[in-house]
């Protein structure tokens, strides 16, 4: 008789989800995320639910760096890339789940985003 070895993926669901979601950090229409970065360093994902049909984010980086968000959708699909040279504003369209990073491309500073 061979036995047969069974994995109960509850489990490991139980164990993998926790990591993958650690580095998502929540914030809401009307709250300012922010943050100092390096060269080539990069945020935390920032999970953003957009409760209106369209919102607009604005980015502030620091002068003489260039900086640029990620922007992601609900399935973590891209939705687009986007150079932060000073400020750059982001319309987000059809309410929902939205996802960003702010990466560092050249220098170093302060970064802050406000909706």
């Amino acid at each position: 008789m061979r036995k047969v070895k069974y994995v109960n993926i509850a489990v490991i669901a139980a164990l993998l989800l926790p990591a993958i979601f650690l580095s998502v950090t929540d914030v809401s229409a009307g709250e300012i995320a922010s943050g100092y970065l390096y060269p080539g360093q990069s945020s935390p994902k920032y999970s953003f639910l957009a409760p209106t049909g369209r919102e607009t984010i604005t980015f502030y980086g620091p002068p003489g760096a260039t900086f640029g968000v990620e922007l992601r959708g609900r399935a973590d699909n891209a939705l687009g890339n986007y150079q932060l040279i000073n400020s750059t504003s982001i319309v987000l369209t059809g309410g929902g789940q939205f996802y960003f990073i702010v990466y560092s491309i050249n220098g170093q500073g302060n970064w802050s985003a406000y909706w």
